[in-house]
């Protein structure tokens, strides 16, 4: 009889080749950056907890960190302390940063395509938009031009508001292949000094391809307003990367995407079924070390995998997340410091981030763009397989290495699904 599994979260998972080594630096920037989203994950889902969550932690703390650039005195400490990022000098960390954009993975392959011709595609941009009117000092812009890869425009927020949302719009529209679309509602602040822009885009296809098998099904029986009845499935069986955690309480499965050296994987983990309606407790007991060190537990064994085809959409103003998560100062007119962007007193005004992730048969395809708006203050062997089958509420990852036996991991993409 086939085990029913709760709340499935998912991760992408990335490593790097071996002839990709890693500095100290990237280690400790990747599991900073692992330990940021997991609790940025654990923040949104708080605030939501019967809506599905996609963050994109690459993304945000990409902006964070173009903006840390220019932070100084407690601002500068509390984006730090936030981030998890005390134990990384800044030139070790501007050069891991460097080195995490640096890499291009482009797949030319439609992302329906059964047969794809080459390995993931993952891409990252950077740009900045300067407002003409206020004075930006040269070495930032230097800085952020060199360690993020990241173009400046200088444009007038107070004349082109519109015009300037159109372009961001188009920009991060066309970099992330369409996935999203209209990021800015509406233009940004006619005081705005300055735009730090990011998008991440991911496509990969499974290794093992799934079979999508027609008959609706139920999602989430039994829980109230959750339960849904889809319309398909997808299955496989393989020899995957498994774990039932007793630590996690849940079962875990990585789900590789076809590559070379470099390794990209979905982890999907679903909780024991005495968690089947309360995912959003079991989630907020699990930290981001202890679900690293159970990754490293996995060993592969074969599973028969049951899981919905899914498409997931997030959209949130962090400027009301990132504050209490331990860097209120950055976001406080009069108190924030950002005189190494400027001489003018400046704050971090709107941190806008959307994300988007489908999920196939044939793999998966996801995109992020996070806004950040400084603004002046005035004021083997043959086995029975485990069955696994994904029917109600998970998380969900992506998360990339440099290697198939590193273990760190930078993760891409985290979600919660509730509602399929």
């Amino acid at each position: 009889m086939m085990k029913a599994i709760p709340l499935m979260q998912f991760c992408f998972i990335v490593s790097v080749s071996s002839q990709q080594i890693q500095n100290d630096g990237e280690i400790k920037l990747w599991n900073a950056l692992g330990n940021f989203g997991h609790k940025l994950s654990q923040k949104l889902a708080s605030s939501e907890p019967r809506g599905n969550i996609l963050v994109s932690p690459l993304s945000v703390a990409t902006a964070l960190n173009m903006a840390l650039v220019g932070a100084g005195g407690s601002t500068k400490g509390e984006m730090i302390t936030s981030m998890g990022l005390q134990g990384i000098d800044e030139l070790s960390l501007r050069r891991a940063f460097l080195s995490i954009l640096s890499r291009k993975h482009d797949n030319p392959t439609d992302p329906v395509d059964p047969n794809p011709r080459t390995s993931f595609t993952l891409l990252a941009a950077n740009r900045l938009y300067i407002s003409s009117r206020f004075p930006t000092r040269n070495e930032f812009k230097t800085d952020i031009a060199e360690n993020f890869l990241a173009e400046a425009l200088n444009v007038d927020f107070l004349k082109n508001g519109s015009q300037i949302q159109n372009e961001i719009n188009a920009f991060v529209s066309e970099r992330t292949r369409g996935l999203i679309k209209d990021v800015l509602k509406q233009p940004l602040s006619p005081s705005t000094m300055l735009a730090l822009i990011n998008t991440v885009y991911f496509k990969g296809f499974w290794t093992h391809r799934m079979d999508e098998v027609p008959g609706s099904w139920i999602f989430n029986e039994g829980c109230a307003e959750l339960q849904s009845q889809p319309e398909k499935r997808l299955m496989v069986t393989s020899r995957y990367k498994y774990l039932d955690s007793a630590n996690l309480q849940a079962q875990m499965i990585l789900l590789p995407y076809v590559s070379d050296d470099t390794v990209v994987e979905m982890l999907i983990m679903l909780p024991h079924e005495e968690h089947k309606c309360n995912t959003q407790a079991w989630f907020e007991r699990i930290s981001g070390e202890a679900l690293r060190s159970e990754i490293r537990n996995m060993s592969h064994t074969r599973v028969h995998l049951t899981m919905p085809a899914f498409e997931l959409d997030g959209r949130y103003d962090l400027e009301r997340v990132l504050p209490t998560m331990g860097m209120p100062s950055a976001f406080t007119p009069g108190q924030a410091d950002f005189t190494g962007i400027s001489s003018q007193r400046t704050n971090i005004d709107k941190v806008i981030h959307q994300s988007k992730m489908i999920v196939t048969r044939f793999g998966t395809e996801a995109a992020a763009a996070t806004v950040l708006a400084i603004t002046r203050f005035a004021s083997f062997p043959s086995v029975e397989p485990i069955p696994m089958v994904v029917d109600r509420s998970f998380y969900v990852s992506i998360i990339y290495r440099v290697n198939r036996d590193s273990e760190t991991f930078l993760p891409l993409f985290t979600g919660l699904v509730h509602r399929i």
